[in-house]
């Protein structure tokens, strides 16, 4: 028989796959299995490598809106603050940018301010923080942050305890005046989209009815005060529904009942058209109705007592 002889790099890979193969024999058969808590063990750590943190990590960077109870990213939360600084464990109530906006809207014709203008009121129920007015800015669009501002101005204007400080009664405008009102009776505003000018003395609209006649010979209408926010008014012409320039709340100038709409006037009741001399009229029997009825007050009390 011939004999061949392998080449020599052929024969090397025939000795190393044999000897893998003996090693892998020899682990086999001295391999020992894993005890149960160990394989347990084991299969724990793996889960946690595999698993996904993402929900959990959205979870912690997210808040629901206590308003509109939608989910949104922590970093679009707006918070309140506390201006007291006695409380010091103030609940921080955070809200988004919609509900805000919505509420800075609001405060704009109605009284959700907080103590001197320094923002808007929190939208949590019986919470005293307030929303920063550097928070709420950026949520409104020029012409609601320029209305805004001007509320704010307002608030704070009544607040400064200033003296001698007389207001527009159309707008924000306000100047300190310190001549007295029977030296400089005509208020004159300078801004320039109002430019309303009223008498300081009656509280009238300085205008043609006004102009060379007296406050007496014009004065044929009481002021009235608004029900909400007592800033005073007059009625320039036009109907009986009144709305407040400062808060916005409606009023009847007629029997003063807030809160009214054009359902409120009938012929019947408080007609929604009526004339200056005829408003005048009618206070001037409410107010001689009231001073009657007083008068029949007293005699009955007295008349109860024995003393009449």
């Amino acid at each position: 028989m011939r004999r061949y002889d392998l080449p020599p790099m052929m024969g090397s890979i025939i000795d190393k796959k044999a000897t893998e193969q003996r090693e892998k024999e020899a682990k086999e058969a001295h391999r020992a299995e894993l005890p149960d808590f160990a394989n347990n063990m084991w299969k724990s750590y793996i889960d946690i490598i595999n698993l996904d943190y993402t929900e959990g990590y959205l979870k912690m960077t997210r808040f629901d809106c206590p308003v509109c109870f939608d989910t949104f990213p922590e970093t679009d939360a707006i918070f309140c603050t506390s201006l007291d600084p006695e409380i010091e464990d103030h609940d921080r109530h955070q809200f988004c940018k919609n509900c805000l906006h919505g509420h800075a809207i609001a405060a704009s014709t109605q009284m959700l301010f907080g103590k001197g203008g320094a923002g808007v009121t929190c939208l949590e129920h019986g919470c005293k923080g307030v929303i920063l007015q550097a928070r709420v800015t950026p949520v409104l669009n020029a012409d609601e942050k320029k209305q805004f501002e001007e509320r704010i101005l307002n608030i704070a204007l009544q607040e400064s305890g200033l003296k001698n400080l007389v207001k527009c009664q159309r707008c924000f405008y306000a100047v300190v005046n310190d001549q007295p009102k029977e030296v400089d009776s005509i208020f004159e505003c300078e801004n320039e989209k109002c430019g309303f000018h009223y008498c300081r003395l009656c509280e009238r609209p300085y205008d043609e009815k006004h102009k060379d006649k007296t406050c007496d010979q014009v004065m044929t209408i009481c002021i009235r005060i608004c029900a909400k926010c007592q800033n005073e008014f007059t009625r320039d012409g036009g109907c009986s529904k009144m709305t407040c320039n400062r808060c916005g709340t409606t009023q009847c100038y007629l029997c003063k009942q807030s809160g009214v709409d054009y359902s409120h006037f009938s012929d019947n009741g408080c007609p929604l058209w009526m004339n200056d001399q005829q408003v005048a009229a009618r206070d001037e029997q409410e107010r001689q109705n009231i001073i009657a009825s007083a008068k029949d007050d007293a005699l009955l009390e007295a008349d109860r007592q024995g003393l009449k």
